[in-house]
Parts: structure tokens; C-alpha cells; sequence
């Protein structure tokens, strides 16, 4: 099976962050089932992609990954996100970091403000609701891999462009975040950082 897959240019990408990203647009199926296969495929296609970004001399590649780095090149630090249709990928070297993350969401999407008693702590600076959660969710996707006490996106606090996680063993780093319009719809992708 194959998916249809192409590949979007980003405008930018997040200042001072070394390393590659790319975002692709893949085919959204009907069936469930059948979209879940796509993203997958997706995934494999998005990843060799990026990674011959960063390094082009890296031969045929494992794709299979744990949520920090690719499993057969543990020097590879990699963060995924999806929303709808979209895909995004980045990948460092982990001479540059000990962990990434990355979250991509829809401008337009709608966060209530009821819900932010589950992510929002008192430490927050908040911007908007949505640039908060994005930056959380980057920011648990870099801490994740490396605390496992990280549970909540509550626990994570976010202000001038750094974040913390306050546990037993604390973690911290740095979080941004763009807005770019792809195909006449505005995103905003976050990234974090842990060096």
C-alpha cells in the first residue's frame, strides 16, 4: 500500500532551532482504519524525508522510532504531530539536545476556557489558550522521554520563552512558537527544546 503524500514549505521554522523540519499533507481516507494506515505510511515517508534533509550521507533507514529518537540512530532526536491531514517532522542531532517536541495545530481551533483548569497552572504566562496548549504539548513531548513523572500538562510551565517541569527531577528548556498559512489556512507550531 502506498500514501499519497506531499510536501508543504514551510515559510520558516522556529528561530535558532538546529536541526530540520517539514510538514506534509497525506490522504485522509474515509474508512478509519484506512486513514490510520495512511498516517503511518505518512510517517516512514516523512521521516526518511527529513532525515536526508539533515544528513543526506545517512544510508537506507530503520524508521522505527520511541517517541525521542530513532531507534537504529539514537543520535537522531525526532517529534511528530498530526492534526487533520497534516504532518509534521522534526529531527536534531543529539549533540545539539538531549530531547525535542514539537506540536502543530489549526489557528481556528477553539479551546475553552473551561478546559484550562487540566493544563494551565498559576505560573503560566498565558498568551492565547491555543499557543499555550501547543507550547505544553512541545515541551511534554521533549520532558516525556526523559521524566516519566511528567503525566500532566499541568505540570509544565511556560513563561518568556522557557519552560519547566517541577519534579523530583527538574526539567528545563526552551519553547517558540510561528504562525505560517499553508494552503490559505493559518497554523501555529510550537517547538521545544531541552539542552
Amino acid at each position: 500500500m502506498t500514501c499519497k503524500l506531499n510536501h508543504l514549505q514551510l515559510p520558516e521554522k522556529p528561530r535558532s532551532f538546529l536541526g530540520e523540519m517539514a510538514l506534509f499533507k497525506f490522504e485522509q481516507e474515509e474508512s478509519p482504519s484506512e486513514t490510520i494506515k495512511n498516517l503511518s505510511l505518512a510517517k516512514e515517508a516523512a521521516i526518511r524525508h527529513v532525515v536526508k534533509k539533515l544528513n543526506p550521507q545517512i544510508p537506507e533507514l530503520n524508521t522505527a522510532y520511541n517517541h525521542h529518537h530513532l531507534i537504529d540512530s539514537p543520535q537522531l532526536l525526532l517529534s511528530i504531530s498530526h492534526t487533520k491531514n497534516l504532518l509534521l517532522v522534526i529531527v536534531a542531532d543529539s549533540s545539539n539536545y538531549k530531547s525535542i517536541g514539537v506540536d502543530l495545530e489549526y489557528a481556528d481551533r477553539k479551546i475553552s476556557p473551561r478546559t484550562s483548569k487540566y493544563f494551565v497552572n498559576k505560573r503560566d504566562q498565558v498568551k492565547t489558550l491555543l499557543k499555550l496548549w501547543t507550547e505544553k504539548e512541545a515541551a511534554f513531548k521533549a520532558c516525556a522521554p526523559l521524566n516519566d513523572q511528567i503525566t500532566l500538562l499541568k505540570q509544565i510551565s511556560i513563561r518568556n520563552d522557557q519552560f519547566s517541569a517541577e519534579t523530583e527531577y527538574p526539567l528545563h528548556g526552551s519553547v517558540s512558537s510561528i504562525k505560517v498559512v499553508i494552503e490559505e489556512r493559518e497554523l501555529i507550531i510550537s517547538l521545544a527544546t531541552l539542552s
